[in-house]
């Protein structure tokens, strides 16, 4: 959901499901994509008491959801220090769910995204009702973090 700047995140919109009578296997979801593909909140979320407001609260609501241009002006790794990598994100709810994470997870995360090709990215923005232009910056400004990742 980092990679994806889902300002919404939460335990209940991403889950590990283990089906009955399939022994050890996951099943990894995620639901309620609405928040994403936008930025994450605004210089609102700075002050205590509206930190975790939906980034649609206040000034460039428009921005939150589905803006190509404010997707790619997001941060994207906030610091690495001591193994772990922090992801920027605005809101309190999200920042917490998304630093600390071991070099090596993000890495390997890196990896596991590098193998989706451009077509299957761009099939999916497609999709998702995004034009040709949008897809195409979308596709970029994954790519580049995919590549932040495997970097680390």
């Amino acid at each position: 959901m980092a990679l994806l700047k889902n300002w919404d995140v939460k335990s209940t919109n991403n889950e590990i499901a283990r089906p009955i009578g399939n022994g050890n296997v996951r099943v990894y979801y995620v639901s309620d994509l609405g928040a994403t593909f936008g930025q994450t909140g605004t210089w609102l979320h700075r002050i205590p008491l509206i930190n975790d407001a939906p980034a649609t609260y206040g000034f460039a609501a428009s921005k939150a959801k589905g803006d190509p241009e404010a997707f790619a002006e997001e941060k994207f790794i906030k610091e690495v220090e001591d193994g772990n990598v922090s992801f920027y994100q605005r809101r309190l709810r999200g920042r917490r769910l998304v630093e600390d994470v071991p070099v090596t997870h993000a890495r390997w995360m890196g990896k596991l995204l590098r193998r989706l090709s451009n077509k299957q990215l761009t099939d999916a923005f497609r999709a998702g009702g995004f034009n040709n232009a949008e897809t195409a910056q979308y596709v970029g400004v994954l790519r580049e973090r995919i590549k932040q990742l495997r970097n680390l």
